[in-house]
């Protein structure tokens, strides 16, 4: 899977909570940011 730098794609792997932190999934925590 390609690395993606949009922020747009990134809104779509990572769900913002009201604190602002990420949810992310175990595997995608590497390599989220």
């Amino acid at each position: 899977m390609p690395k993606l730098k949009s922020k747009s794609g990134a809104k779509k792997r990572f769900k913002t909570t009201a604190s602002g932190k990420f949810k992310v999934a175990q595997a995608g925590k590497r390599h989220g940011m």
